[in-house]
């Protein structure tokens, strides 16, 4: 389960994974470098906070259940929310999609 919390001092977000080759190459792929850091002391990495969308898409790719801080800011929670109702909106359609496709094919 990926963890999600936040450095206040440095005003990031704070990521921590299972190790995952897979993950690490997706996060690179999707997030700017100047945007995200490893650091090799802690194992974590460290995201800037406008790249939450893009964060989440790759962290709930490799697993959905990702633990929350209660520190993060109300500001990034609301973006937070409003992307995984966006996922689940998706989700929605491409299910009534995949019902309708297989409807026609009856």
């Amino acid at each position: 389960m990926a963890q999600l919390k936040w450095n206040a001092m440095e005003g990031r977000l704070v990521v921590r994974t299972p190790y995952s080759p897979q993950l690490v190459e997706a996060l690179k792929h999707s997030l700017p470098p100047a945007d995200r850091r490893w650091n090799p002391e802690v194992k974590v990495w460290s995201v800037a906070a406008h790249q939450i969308g893009p964060l989440m898409e790759v962290l709930l790719k490799f697993d959905p259940a990702i633990e929350v801080g209660e520190d993060i800011p109300l500001t990034i929670q609301a973006a937070l929310s409003e992307y995984i109702t966006q996922c689940e909106d998706r989700v929605r359609r491409q299910f009534e999609e995949a019902r309708m496709a297989g409807m026609s094919k009856a």
